[in-house]
């Protein structure tokens, strides 16, 4: 039986869109590991690996404007 892992990369870098970070958690919901295991491959998740890169936060903005 061939051994697959499964890791998750959560990024949002370069996305045009808001949530593409959401992606790892996507296929798991959808059942990517019950799919592969389908196929008879045995399957380990081993979760998500931290983001090389911290989260930028959206700069505050006061009601004076500055």
């Amino acid at each position: 039986m061939r051994a697959v892992h499964i890791i998750g990369v959560p990024l949002d870098l370069g996305g045009a869109r808001r949530g593409t970070d959401m992606g790892p958690s996507a296929f798991r919901i959808a059942g990517i590991r019950e799919q592969l295991s389908a196929l008879g491959l045995s399957v380990t998740d081993k979760g998500d690996v931290p983001s090389p890169f911290p989260r930028r936060k959206a700069p505050v903005t006061h009601a004076s404007g500055t």
